[in-house]
């Protein structure tokens, strides 16, 4: 559903505010490089990774703006809406890089580089707002009867009744992780929430095959988290995986040399699209537990 005029001058006058602070920072550190480095491979190159981190910034700063209007307006992301999001998100790459270029002309020959590292910004957008998109159809399947204290005060009673994992020692770890994962702030502690967030899945995903009988503790054990997601979603555990794949693909950041290795980054709309996925998987759980014979 598109924004109306209103909504679309929200995003612009927010995109302009957040923008400037963005370029700020990237004026005081391109300042304090050009004191350190001449005109070199190295310069260039460093200057290059500079300028995609400063375009990341950017992207995700769009993605929230749009986000914040969709949800001031009340209205649902449709996947159509994406692609404009997207191309919008392709305008401010060419315009600013020939902004770029006119003041360090020297970056016209890290372009390649530069472009082939562009895509999968462009594609991480993409794939931000279609998880969005899953979030928002799973909230419209949702009852709307129930009076909005009457939808949370039971969501709280529910999700943190963990009584439907069967291995105690495994739910002693869920509910620890589950009450500190709801402590964190997604805007400081990023990290710290896709860890947990992808922790507290694979735990209950663990019990749950264990429960069926596919795996045991072992199995379970030597298995990746997307290999766990794929054997619940296989024997019906869990409905909706689609959400989990922004903890799938930041599962390792808690090894520093795979984060490096893999040149991994995250903000604070994965924290938050994990945390989402954290209670979907939940439910999930609990709805398939709460239906098989006992």
């Amino acid at each position: 559903m598109k924004l109306s005029e209103k909504g679309n001058e929200y995003v612009r006058r927010l995109w302009d505010r957040k923008v400037q602070l963005i370029n700020s920072r990237l004026n005081d550190r391109l300042g304090q490089l050009s004191h350190r480095y001449q005109d070199s491979d190295s310069m260039r190159r460093m200057f290059a990774n500079l300028f995609l981190d400063h375009y990341r910034d950017r992207l995700d700063a769009l993605v929230q703006c749009y986000l914040e209007a969709y949800e001031l307006e009340k209205k649902i992301i449709e996947e159509s809406d994406i692609n404009g999001v997207v191309a919008h998100g392709f305008y401010h790459w060419d315009s600013h890089w020939q902004l770029v270029c006119q003041s360090n002309p020297y970056l016209v020959q890290e372009r390649e580089y530069i472009e082939s590292r562009q895509r999968p910004l462009i594609a991480s957008m993409r794939n931000d707002l279609l998880i969005e998109v899953n979030k928002m159809d799973l909230e419209r399947q949702a009852p709307t009867s129930i009076a909005p204290q009457a939808i949370l005060s039971e969501k709280d009673c529910s999700i943190t009744d963990f009584t439907f994992v069967s291995d105690q020692r495994i739910r002693t770890i869920v509910e620890r992780d589950y009450q500190e994962l709801n402590r964190l702030d997604a805007q400081f502690a990023p990290k710290s929430i896709l860890v947990l967030s992808g922790g507290i899945i694979e735990g209950v995903l663990t019990d749950a095959i264990i429960t069926v009988g596919t795996w045991d503790f072992d199995e379970c054990r030597s298995r990746q988290l997307k290999e766990l997601i794929y054997r619940a979603k296989t024997d019906g555990i869990i409905v909706h995986d689609t959400l989990a794949d922004v903890i799938k693909a930041f599962r390792n950041l808690v090894h520093p040399a795979r984060e490096i290795k893999d040149s991994l980054s995250f903000s604070m709309v994965h924290a938050v699209q994990s945390r989402a996925a954290v209670d979907v998987i939940i439910e999930d759980v609990r709805n398939w537990n709460s239906k098989r014979p006992k």
